[in-house]
């Protein structure tokens, strides 16, 4: 994972995988960011030149204004020797994280994004965190969820807001 420190603006965002990857596997991307400056168009490159897909980007709108987005490189190229740097374009803005995972298994499957805006549930109290339903075709079974919540709550940076977890899967 990676995160900007406190409300320290920039522009694109780099994070490596920490060993190699395995061809055929598949990256699933996860980035959140404020929106002070606006909504933003966000894309997905790494060194290895594999193909990124989105899959869903929501912004849940005021008061936290911020964005989540899903990216996915399916049937990668794989590591031969450094392990794979990827590299999030956006425009400057303050408050941004990215998550990168690498899933082996999944090469002939579809991904499914869906986000969910669920501020007003944990405005109320509840400290419940839901989705909603995410649809599931039996071609598509077993499935396997990836998950990222984030709590910007009152605080005056992404790592808590109210003294929830910031970023995590």
């Amino acid at each position: 994972t990676y995160q900007t420190q406190s409300n320290n603006g920039e522009n694109d965002s780099t994070l490596a995988f920490k060993s190699l990857t395995a061809a055929g596997d598949t990256i699933w991307v996860a980035v959140t960011l404020s929106d002070y400056a606006g909504v933003h168009t966000i894309s997905v490159t790494d060194t290895q030149g594999n193909a990124y897909s989105l899959l869903d980007q929501k912004n849940d709108l005021a008061p936290g204004s911020q964005t989540v987005a899903h990216f996915y490189a399916a049937n990668i190229a794989g590591d031969t020797a450094n392990p794979d740097t990827v590299t999030v374009q956006w425009s400057n803005e303050n408050y941004k994280g990215v998550l990168i995972a690498e899933i082996s298994g999944v090469t002939k499957t579809p991904l499914v994004g869906h986000s969910a805006n669920i501020q007003d549930g944990l405005g109320a109290g509840t400290n419940n965190v839901t989705s909603g339903p995410v649809a599931v075709t039996s071609a598509q079974t077993p499935a396997l969820l990836l998950a990222l919540s984030m709590n910007t709550s009152g605080g005056t940076s992404d790592l808590g807001g109210i003294g929830d977890g910031g970023p995590a899967v």
